[in-house]
Order: structure tokens, then sequence, then C-alpha cells
């Protein structure tokens, strides 16, 4: 009967029977009811106005960046390398020389690909037309962002000058870049696009017509390295370079890009 009720007998204490045995009368009617937990009503969720979105027609440079680009991909059959550099001699040596003057890591970059491109024809080439024509010069584009778009003024003869006069024209058609006057337009043979300053690790690039490369440049960063069969505290980049299949082999993209690391991991010879 104790249990029916869900009562624990110990609980009730001496009996009213001989021995103090316990009797049905000592029992009480029911154990207490357990109290019930209050309902939890769920959280509400408010949201704000959804509002409309807004449109904006395709136009100006966006919508000139829009076709152009997308031409590009559907006209151009591209491939890509990629190639990490030993980047702690070039972040040293640019250290030093912009002691000296006023540089970047991005004009070491540029004097870099200027001057491997001198070595390789195929990437002073362009596809005009139905003809592939080669330039005598390294002609180099240099992405700027905008807050519109994208520009790419050239650096003519980019391979004919010394580092500091590199740097320093470099730095004055980005500027004239950016007020509005694009230098050369049209008129590179490859095109250097670097996001490093953001973070970015590493990208690939779509081709700027008519040229037959762009190389996309990621941050320099810091990593483990392994020299020998021993780790090493380095800092390393890692590139990109897209190739027009009808103008640039597999073999001569291969080439240059192992001549670049080359040159990057032995930046003395830029200075």
């Amino acid at each position: 009967l104790a249990a029916q009720r869900g009562i624990e007998l110990s609980a009730v204490g001496a009996g009213s029977g001989p021995a103090g045995r316990i009797l049905s009368t000592d029992l009480p009617a029911a154990a207490p009811a357990a109290p019930q937990a209050a309902a939890v009503r769920p959280a509400e969720i408010r949201t704000g106005p959804v509002g409309q979105p807004t449109r904006r027609k395709l136009a100006g440079m966006r919508k000139a960046i829009a076709k152009n680009l997308t031409a590009s991909k559907q006209n151009i059959p591209h491939f890509y390398l990629r190639g990490t550099i030993d980047a702690g001699s070039l972040f040293d040596t640019y250290r030093r020389a912009k002691a000296q003057f006023q540089c970047s890591v991005n004009d070491f970059l540029l004097a870099a690909v200027a001057r491997v491109m001198g070595e390789f024809p195929a990437f002073r080439t362009r596809m005009e037309g139905e003809e592939l024509v080669e330039y005598p010069t390294s002609n180099v584009g240099i992405a700027v962002g905008l807050d519109k778009g994208l520009v790419v003024p050239v650096l003519l003869g980019a391979d004919r000058l010394a580092l500091p006069q590199l740097a320093a024209a470099t730095r004055q058609i980005v500027e004239a870049a950016r007020g509005g006057k694009i230098e050369a337009m049209g008129q590179g043979n490859l095109t250097i696009t670097n996001l490093g300053m953001f973070g970015t690790e590493e990208f690939s690039a779509i081709i700027n017509p008519p040229e037959a490369a762009i190389l996309a440049v990621g941050a320099i960063r810091e990593a483990v390295l392994v020299q020998d069969g021993a780790m090493r505290p380095g800092r390393v980049m890692t590139v990109t370079l897209s190739c027009d299949h009808r103008v640039i082999d597999g073999m001569q993209a291969a080439q240059f890009m192992a001549r670049l690391k080359e040159v990057l991991e032995s930046p003395q010879m830029l200075v």
C-alpha cells in the first residue's frame, strides 16, 4: 500500500501498532506531488524591416571592366602555375634599400618580373588579332584599385630602369592613375596584381587582354621552412601566374616561374 501511494516507510517513523508496527492508518493518503516545471516560452525573435534592394545600371568603368574580363575568360584559354618564394632575403633587402631611397616590395617584384621577361620573349608577346606581336622591352602593367573599379597603368621599358628609377616611375604612374590619368593604357605585355597588403595569401587573376599573362602576388607571411632536413623560421610569398595558352606553353611558363623564384630569392642582383 505504501508503494502504491509512493511513500517511503522510513519517512513515516514509528507506527501505532504493537512494537511500533506501521499500520495502514498510519500512512498519509498520498505522497505530495512533485511541483511541475513551468513551461518555458521560446524567445521571441524580432527582425528589422527588410527594405528594398538598390538597383544600378551597369555603366562607366564597371561596365568596361565587366566587358573586358568576361571576354578574357570566354576567349582566352587560361592556365595557371603557382609557386612559393622564400621571401626572407627579399624582405631584408627591401628594408635596407628603403633606408636609401623610397621603394616598396612591389617595386622589387616589378624589377624582377621585368628582368625575367627580358629573358623569355613569349612573355613580351601579345595576341593582336590573328598575329603574335613580340615587343623588344618589358612593358609591365600595374593593377591599381580605385573606388569605382580597377585600372592598369603601364611602365614601359621597365627592364631598362635601375631600381631607384623604377620605384620613382612606378610611384608616379600609380599616383597619376588614382588621379584619373592612365599612363600607356593597353600597352602592357604582362600585369602584376598584388593583394598582399590586405593579408591575402594567394589568388588567381584573369588575364588583361591583349596581354598574355598576369602575375597574382600574395602577402609575405611567416612560415616554418625545411632546409637540409632541418626546420627554421622564415618568410614566404606565394605567386600565381595566369597564362594565355595560345601564346605561352606550359614549359615556358614553368621556366619563367623557376627563374623568377631564383631572382626574387637573390634580390641583391636587383639593387
